[in-house]
Parts: C-alpha cells; sequence; structure tokens
C-alpha cells in the first residue's frame, strides 16, 4: 500500500518565496502518482480562503491537493459566505472621512470630535480591518475580517506600544475559540487557549502547532511527512506512527556560512536524532558531502535538486528581444542577500556602461537603506527597486543577465528560474547552489564571493560582449535537461516508495 505524502509548510500565497514555490511544485506533481496529497498550513492568514481559491483558479495548486490549515480546522463553527453584518451598526452620527493618501478605500470616523476609529477595505470594496481609538487616539483593538466578510481575530493592543498583546481568533458564527497571548515588545506568541469544544491550555502557540499536528497525522492512512520548513522539524520528530521525510533549504552552516564544523544547532539536533525511517533531502550533493564529512556516511541522506517546470519552456518559444544593458535580480531585500553589494558592484557597471539598468524585484526591511544606498551612489537614474514581481520569468528573460549576491543559499531557485529562460547568472561562489548550477564561462559566471570588481566585470562582459552572451543564453537553456522534471519525480517516487513499512503490506 502506498504512502500518503503530507507536506507541513507554515502557510501557501499567491506572492510566495521560493520554498512555498518549491511545496507547490511538489505537490503538484506528487498528485500525478498518489491516490491522496495533503499540505497542512499552521499560520493565520487573515484571507486564507480567498489565497486557496486564486492558486486553484491560476492552476498553481491542483484540485487533487488537499489543503488543511490548522486556524481554520480548528473553528468550531464553519459557514462560509457569511457576511459580518455589524461593522456599522454603530456608525450613526458619526462624522465619515476619506483618505486620500491611501490607495485602498481608508475611512476614519469622529463622534462628536473625538476620533473613534479607522477603516480600511480592499480593492474589491471588501471590509480589510477596523482600527478602534479611545478618547487618547490610542488604538484600542484592531478587527480582521476575511473575503466573506467574518470577523476572524480581534487583537488587543498595548497602549504603550502600539502592539498587540493578546489576539482572539473567532469562527465564522463570531464565537471565538482560540486565544494567544502575545509579547509586546518580540511578539512572540505566549500562552495559549483553545476552546473549541473542550478547553485546552498551551505554553506557547508552538504546543497547539505540535498537538494539532498530531491529531491530523492520525487521520490519514499511512503518513509520509515530508517537512520543508525548520521551525518544524523538532515538532516532527516528536511525532509517532508515521514516516518523516525533511528537506533542507538552506545552509546548515552558522556564520559565516563557510566552516562545514559550524552546524546550526537545529540541524545537528536533526542529524543525529534521525531513526532508521526518516530521510534528509539536500538540494546539491556538496551540501550532503559536507554533512557527512562531519556526521559520516548515511544512507538516510539524499539528493534531489529543485526541477525546471516543464511550463518554463514556452518562454524559450515567445523569443523575446533582451534588453543588452539590462541587469536583473530577484530577491527579498534582506542582510542575507547582500543586495547593497550588487548595487555597489552596479556602480562599476555604470562607470564603463553608462546607460545600463539595474532592476531590482522584491520587498523587505532594507527597502529604505538600499534607497538611500542608491542615492549615494548617484544611480537614482540606473538602479530601481521595483516591488514584488509574480512575473520573474519575463523580468529574467528581458536581462542581459542576472546576479546573486547571497551569504548562502540552499539552492538557488532563482538561478535555475534565470537559466531556464536563457539569461545568464554573475554570481558568488557560496554554499549551496550556484556552482552546483552554473557552469562557470559556459552558461554563467562563478566569482569569488566578495569580489564587487570580479562581479562587475562579469556583468560588463555579457553586457558589452554580444557573442559571448548569445553562446551562454543557448548554453543556459541545456539547464531543462539537467534539472528535469523527471528526474525530480522519480527522485521523489523513489524515495516515498522505499518506505518499508507500506511496501510490505502491498
Amino acid at each position: 500500500m502506498k504512502g500518503t505524502p503530507v507536506l507541513v509548510t507554515n502557510s501557501l500565497d499567491v506572492n510566495r518565496g521560493g520554498m512555498t514555490k518549491a511545496a507547490l511544485l511538489r505537490a503538484n506533481w506528487l498528485a500525478e502518482h498518489y491516490d491522496q496529497v495533503y499540505i497542512l498550513t499552521v499560520t493565520y492568514q487573515q484571507r486564507y480562503h480567498q489565497i486557496i481559491k486564486e492558486l486553484r483558479n491560476n492552476n498553481e495548486l491542483d484540485p487533487r491537493v488537499k489543503v488543511v490549515n490548522m486556524f481554520e480546522d480548528l473553528k468550531p463553527k464553519k459557514k462560509f459566505k457569511l457576511f459580518h453584518k455589524s461593522s456599522n451598526k454603530h456608525d450613526k452620527g458619526l462624522l465619515k472621512i476619506k483618505d486620500k493618501e491611501k490607495s485602498e478605500p481608508t475611512y476614519r470616523y469622529y463622534r462628536n470630535g473625538v476620533y473613534v476609529k479607522y477603516e480600511r477595505y480592499d480593492n474589491q470594496n471588501s471590509l480589510n480591518f477596523i482600527d478602534h481609538m479611545n478618547e487618547s487616539r490610542h488604538r484600542v483593538s484592531r478587527e480582521e475580517f476575511n473575503a466573506y466578510g467574518n470577523l476572524v481575530r480581534e487583537r488587543h493592543m498595548d497602549l504603550n506600544s502600539n502592539k498587540p498583546r493578546l489576539d482572539r481568533y473567532f469562527d465564522d458564527i463570531g464565537k471565538a475559540y482560540l486565544t494567544i497571548w502575545v509579547n509586546p515588545v518580540t511578539q512572540e506568541g505566549q500562552r495559549t487557549v483553545l476552546m473549541n469544544g473542550r478547553t485546552k491550555e498551551f505554553k506557547t502557540p508552538g504546543g497547539l502547532k505540535k498537538n494539532w499536528l498530531k491529531r491530523k497525522v492520525k487521520q490519514i492512512k499511512n503518513p509520509i511527512l515530508i517537512l520543508d520548513n525548520k521551525k518544524h522539524f523538532q515538532k516532527a520528530l516528536k511525532i509517532d506512527n508515521c514516516k518523516r521525510i525533511f528537506v533542507i533549504h538552506n545552509s546548515h552552516l552558522r556564520k559565516p556560512y563557510t566552516n562545514i564544523n559550524k552546524v546550526k544547532n537545529v540541524y545537528h539536533d536533526l542529524f543525529v536524532n534521525l531513526n532508521e525511517q526518516d530521510q534528509v533531502v539536500f538540494l546539491t550533493e556538496k551540501q550532503k558531502n559536507d554533512a557527512e564529512q562531519i556526521y559520516g556516511e548515511n544512507n538516510n541522506f539524499h539528493v534531489i535538486p529543485h526541477p525546471v517546470n516543464h511550463s518554463n519552456i514556452n518562454y524559450l518559444d515567445r523569443k523575446v528581444e533582451h534588453n543588452p544593458h539590462t541587469l536583473v535580480t530577484v530577491a527579498r531585500l534582506q542582510p542575507e542577500k547582500r543586495i547593497d553589494e550588487a548595487i555597489r558592484a552596479f556602480r562599476k557597471v555604470v562607470d564603463e556602461i553608462p546607460d545600463a539598468k539595474f532592476l531590482i524585484y522584491g520587498k523587505g526591511k532594507l527597502e529604505d537603506d538600499l534607497k538611500t544606498l542608491i542615492n549615494e551612489l548617484d544611480l537614482d537614474e540606473n538602479v530601481s527597486l521595483c516591488g514584488y514581481t509574480n512575473k520573474p520569468l519575463e523580468e529574467y528573460q528581458k536581462a542581459a543577465c542576472s546576479i546573486l549576491t547571497s551569504n548562502f543559499e540552499g539552492f538557488g531557485l532563482v538561478v535555475l528560474e534565470s537559466l531556464s529562460v536563457g539569461t545568464p547568472v554573475v554570481s558568488y561562489n557560496i554554499k549551496y547552489g550556484p556552482d552546483d548550477i552554473i557552469r562557470d564561462q559556459v552558461d554563467g559566471m562563478v566569482v569569488e564571493q566578495g569580489d564587487k570588481d570580479a562581479l562587475a566585470q562579469g556583468v560588463i562582459e555579457l553586457m558589452t560582449n554580444s557573442s559571448k552572451r548569445e553562446l551562454f543564453s543557448e548554453n543556459a537553456k541545456e539547464v531543462h535537461d539537467r534539472f528535469s522534471e523527471e528526474k525530480y519525480i522519480n527522485g521523489w517516487t523513489n524515495l516515498i516508495d522505499s518506505f518499508d513499512d507500506f511496501r510490505d503490506n502491498e
């Protein structure tokens, strides 16, 4: 009897990162080979049903994949399309003023000169949230609504920090079923009280998640847990009556991410606590080899790289003309991505090619810092922070090359995507991924990390040497064979079907 793949991840979203994208693709492919595939998510999402609906409508989530979210599953009462009717019951006599600075419909309300509440709607005119104020203009609470107009969460605020200190979650008839205390400084969840029939208390939300996962796994026949997020590893090791596959999406090394003896605690605990039926999937041979140098050769260690999505080949048929002086990167604007180094290197590119453009797609906490750096380097006309894109392949295809400057990666899915549409990549040589995917001086360039001169020179060469760029572009397309869907699917199905207990029951 075949096992049932059960993917455990934080959340799914329309605008998503590499780990979520990989989980969706894997679930869709596994749905072709197994009778049932589950995705279990454990993060609260205000518009959860809207997200799942959009993913299915966009053919990004196979209808055969069953998605279960913890917060939705714990609700005692579920009645979809029940519209919340009480949001305006106290509005009589209030002065309503539209906030013209916001792109979404947003309103402030006053009662006899006192600011009492703030409402924001989405661009489909669906109520998003309501902030309630006291007489001193402090925010007292925020009510959040789902796409059906139901109140789903109320956040009670700390008057000093203006941050949540207690959250209440509601089912679809407006009854609170879950309360989580929140540290107003760190915003970490604390005491957690579940009230969906029988009251149960947990020290942290993590205890609730572990309890829920245990119960859901018991309800699934022959479950094989596939865990992508390291935060779930410890919880999963304590779940009985299931098989487990742990996928290492990131470097298992501590800073500076180069010394193979400096292993992060969460990965060390995983590697030393595996049992015979647990399996670990690395995305590159080099990372697996580094782990085995410390922990010894292990038959439970496997390598299954990310594949090129077969649909990417459609982009090659479009024959889009690229801009020979455009560089692109797709990355979160976070310190570990070192976008500042990419910008500093690009200053050297502009010195050689004054009309060169660098388009940066992504969002993150460093956006303001990067804007300041762009201004300081006098690159306002050359570098653009373009925000998130859900069409990265189109942006790659329009560029001469792409660039990767991360401190570390687990694989570098962005490198694979860029090559798959014929766009060469210039990358730092980091652990792990770039030199597993890029063939130096064949379809891209791999330079020593931190060497901004070499980085800039690689970009300049691809922007100015059209014949070399064209050769690299043609070579890059071979990535469709090197990292094919067929190899990926065979790797996963062989691994899942290798579990002895399930195979013996056939």
